[in-house]
Order: C-alpha cells, then sequence, then structure tokens
C-alpha cells in the first residue's frame, strides 16, 4: 500500500465515523428511517411513508423531496431546515411540529393538521394547504391525539411568521392564532378560510384571493393588500390602520367594529370602501 493511499485512508476513516455518529443522533438523516424519541427517553425508528407513524421523529435537515408522506404522524417532530419540496403531506398530523426554515415549496398539505406548529421563515411558496386546519390545538383528549374537536387543552399558537407562502392555497382554512406577521401572501388563495385571533401585521398579500373569508379579531396593521380581492368578506373586530387597500375589491363586503386603512383617497377599487374610523 502506498503512502499516498495510507494517508487517504487515515483521514478519512474519522470522518467516516463522525458521519456515522451524526446520523445515529438522528440528524442529517440520509437514510429511509428516523430517529423517535419515545417516553422515557426510549429510542426508535420508523421509516417515512403513506400512514406511517413518526410522532416524535428527529429529521433536521432530512431530504423528504416530493416523497408520499400522505396521512403520515408527525406529531412533534423535529424538521428544521427539511427538504419537502413537493412532498405529499395530505392530511398529515403536524401538531407541534417544528418546521422553522423548512422547504415546503409546492407541497401538498391538504386537510393536514398543523395545530401548533413552528413554521417561522418556513418556504411554503405554492404549497397547497386547502382546508387545513392551522392554529391552537383544542381537544378533550390532547395526550393521545384522538380528537381534534372540544373543549381541552390548548397547545401553543402556530407561527407563520416570515413564511414565503406566494400562491399558496389555503382555501377553506380554518385559521386561530396563528401569527403571519411578515410572512409573504403574494397571490395566495384564502377564499372562504375561518380566520380567528391570528395576527397578519405587515404582511405582504397584494393580489391575494380572501373571497367569502370570515375575519374575527385579527389585526392587518400595515398590510399590503393591492388589488387583493376582499368580496364578500366579513369581518369583526378587525384593524387595518397602515394597510394598503389600493385596487382591493370590497364588493359585498362587510365590516363590523373595524378600524380601516387612512388616508383612502388612492383606494380606487372595486366596491364602497367603508368609513375609515368605524366600519
Amino acid at each position: 500500500m502506498t503512502r499516498t493511499l495510507r494517508l487517504a485512508l487515515a483521514v478519512a476513516a474519522p470522518l467516516a465515523l463522525a458521519a456515522a455518529s451524526t446520523a445515529s443522533a438522528g440528524l442529517f438523516p440520509v437514510g429511509p428511517e428516523f430517529n423517535v424519541m419515545g417516553a422515557g427517553g426510549t429510542q426508535a425508528t420508523c421509516a417515512p411513508g403513506p400512514g406511517a407513524s413518526c410522532a416524535g421523529a428527529v429529521a433536521t435537515f432530512a431530504t423528504l423531496h416530493g416523497r408520499n408522506l400522505r396521512g403520515i404522524d408527525l406529531r412533534g417532530a423535529r424538521l428544521r431546515h427539511a427538504d419537502l419540496r413537493g412532498a405529499d403531506l395530505r392530511g398529515a398530523k403536524l401538531h407541534r411540529a417544528d418546521l422553522r426554515h423548512a422547504d415546503l415549496r409546492g407541497a401538498r398539505l391538504q386537510g393536514a393538521v398543523l395545530h401548533g406548529a413552528n413554521a417561522r421563515l418556513a418556504d411554503l411558496r405554492g404549497a397547497n394547504l386547502k382546508g387545513a386546519k392551522i392554529g391552537l390545538l383544542r381537544t378533550a383528549t390532547a395526550a393521545n391525539g384522538r380528537r381534534e374537536n372540544g373543549i381541552g387543552a390548548i397547545y401553543n399558537a402556530t407561527s407563520m411568521a416570515g413564511a414565503q407562502m406566494q400562491g399558496a392555497n389555503l382555501a377553506n382554512a380554518i385559521i386561530n392564532s396563528t401569527n403571519f406577521t411578515s410572512a409573504n401572501l403574494s397571490g395566495a388563495n384564502l377564499s372562504n378560510a375561518k380566520v380567528n385571533a391570528s395576527t397578519f401585521n405587515s404582511v405582504a398579500a397584494p393580489s391575494s384571493n380572501w373571497t367569502g373569508a370570515i375575519i374575527n379579531s385579527t389585526p392587518f396593521r400595515s398590510a399590503q393588500l393591492q388589488l387583493a380581492n376582499l368580496s364578500n368578506v366579513s369581518t369583526h373586530v378587525v384593524d387595518f390602520t397602515g394597510a394598503n387597500l389600493s385596487g382591493a375589491n370590497v364588493t359585498g363586503a362587510s365590516f363590523f367594529n373595524t378600524t380601516c386603512a387612512a388616508p383612502l383617497p388612492q383606494f380606487g377599487g372595486t366596491g364602497t370602501l367603508p368609513n375609515p374610523t368605524n366600519c
């Protein structure tokens, strides 16, 4: 064996050991399985796939690009920086999942449950969240997760702050106590969404579609809503102070106990904009 080859092997061996140690700890997984932290700190593994039980998975920096994960259980999973582009997550359970900085561009999240998830600075451009449930988890049996409705335990609110959600489909979504501060919702579809006690301050949502949405107790201060479609929207206790509604369509909209943007001369949209001091 030549001296050069012996030297190369000597350098490669510790690097391989370090990589194996990292993978066994559940970080940067490159294989088909995730480590799952169980009760009492016990460890198990799960193979991500349709309907898989991967609650508590440690999958930071995981590569799941385009994978079929329909109905997967990822409650409490650590998915920071995960590559989930184009993944099929329809009906996935993502309660309390850590999705910070995750790449979910084009992901299919129809009917997914994201109660208490943290998607701060995640990239959801072009993602489909039609019918998704986003926000606080209120459940009578929160410990076993068997029910999603009723009165009971309340987990932390969902964060979408700073998320990139251009063109995302949130039609019919149920959004409770969710923070969208500074998120980009340009061209997003929120038609018929039900929004309650959430925050859309400084959101960039020009040309977004809110047709028929019901919005309660939610501020849109300094929001960018130019050319937005707000037709048939119903708002109650909503604050549009400093928002830009230039060219917006408010035909058929109902504004109750709502503070509107001012000044208004540049509105120039479709419909009649309500009184700026008491919508």
